[in-house]
């Protein structure tokens, strides 16, 4: 248990559910069915002030044996949480509505204030009592911005936290399916998510198959080439094996860009200094580029590939038309087809 995640635990109810639930699956206890169902729930339900339960939740889900019922619904959760679908926190207008409330609330008592005190009739009094509505408007707003700037900063932070917890415990589940997911993390902004992401995807690239070939998010094949750009060669080794066993065929043209030209890469120079680095990657890449190229050579045919958009009607009123002839062919010399094919050797009655 990371120091994020257990200053969070700590700071959860000792009756808090969740935190009941971390402390089980501390203990060595299974994981109780009910148990299960409220960590998902809490991971889906990610919206609130502090978020220190959703945390909690996270890890606990790739700290526990799930069953392979169980697996797929976890898994789901955290990827969904991870890429932010379910990332709320606190709703920003909360601050903003709480601020303009308070301003207002003071500008009336500021200028009920000035009503009392302050003759009303002449230009003076209107002076005065503008005068000490721009002055309450300025005190008030001055505590109010670094409020303002406090909750966004705190916001960003329970984010990053609860990526990271996401992304600990889909490496501890090794799913595949959010292997995409993790790879497109490695340019992110927060470094730590970025380092967390780098350290969490060699675990899920060893969980990716040949039967996943086709199955996996759209979003895999490109994010996994970007990922070529970062880390040692061992790193770009492996993600080249994962592209041969999953990609699609779109992986194919940025491997034998690899192959043509390994030292354009910009973040390949230091690479150069280790002996047979830049070498192994190529081979590698070698041995996935002719599978790439058959898968997008197979894809590429496939939706080339017509087919009728609705039954046809009856064989007698269909004109059966050579490829590539002309429309202006006349209909006396086209053929119709069989209203009823027959076995092969049966003879006609």
């Amino acid at each position: 248990m990371g120091p994020a995640v257990t200053k969070c635990l700590k700071r959860l109810a000792r009756r808090h559910p969740v935190r009941l639930a971390a402390e089980r699956i501390v203990s060595g206890e299974k994981l109780r069915s009910e148990d299960f169902n409220l960590l998902v729930d809490t991971v889906r339900d990610a919206f609130g002030l502090f978020l220190r339960e959703h945390v909690v939740a996270a890890w606990c889900l790739g700290e526990t044996e799930l069953s392979p019922a169980e697996r797929p619904i976890a898994t789901s959760a955290l990827r969904d949480l991870l890429s932010g679908s379910d990332l709320k926190g606190l709703p920003l207008w909360i601050p903003c509505v709480l601020g303009i409330g308070l301003v207002g609330a003071a500008l009336l008592l500021l200028a009920l204030v000035a009503g009392l005190f302050v003759p009303g009739d002449g230009l003076l009094g209107l002076t005065l009592i503008g005068g000490f509505l721009v002055v309450g408007a300025i005190l008030i707003a001055i505590p109010l911005l670094p409020i303002a700037l406090a909750s966004i900063v705190h916001k960003e932070s329970v984010k990053a936290k609860l990526r990271l917890a996401a992304l600990g415990a889909l490496g501890n589940l090794a799913d595949p399916f959010a292997v995409g997911l993790v790879a497109g993390l490695f340019a992110d902004s927060d470094n730590a998510v970025a380092h967390a992401a780098r350290a969490t995807l060699p675990t899920i690239l060893e969980s990716v198959r040949e039967e996943h070939y086709g199955l996996l998010p759209r979003d895999a094949t490109p994010a996994l080439c970007d990922a070529l750009e970062f880390g040692d060669h061992i790193h770009a080794v492996r993600v080249l094996e994962a592209l041969g066993r999953a990609a699609d065929g779109r992986a194919a043209e940025p491997v034998q860009r690899l192959i043509e030209l390994p030292y354009s890469w910009q973040r390949w120079s230091e690479l150069r200094r280790a002996p047979g680095a830049v070498q192994a990657v190529v081979s590698a890449a070698e041995r996935v580029l002719p599978v790439l190229l058959k898968r997008r050579s197979q894809e590429n045919h496939a939706s080339r590939l017509l087919r009728p958009v609705e039954s046809p009607g009856a064989p007698e009123d269909i004109l059966l038309r050579p490829a590539g002839a002309a429309s202006a062919v006349p209909e006396e010399q086209l053929l119709r087809p069989s209203s009823a094919a027959k076995p092969i050797g049966q003879a006609d009655d």
